[in-house]
């Protein structure tokens, strides 16, 4: 969501390793509930951000600040 702190958090990883990420702001669509009630049975959460990797859930803002902050973000984009 816009407005989500921990979701900007996710989007500044990203940004520091120069990768263009897709993001979805779910609160600038009209089907942002039911995508978030998806992504809810996706992945155990509801709670934004929900990041994926090629496919993989890799999870929300703080693990992935944690998994840039241990150099194992950048590992999946080498």
């Amino acid at each position: 969501k816009s407005y989500c702190p921990y979701c900007s958090m996710a989007k500044e990883q990203f940004r520091k390793m120069n990768v263009k990420a897709t993001v979805v702001e779910l609160d600038q669509r009209e089907d942002g509930n039911e995508i978030q009630a998806v992504l809810g049975e996706m992945t155990g959460s509801r709670t934004v951000p929900r990041c994926f990797i090629d496919g993989k859930f890799v999870g929300g803002g703080t693990d992935v600040k944690r998994l840039y902050e241990q150099g194992i973000l950048q590992k999946y984009f080498q």
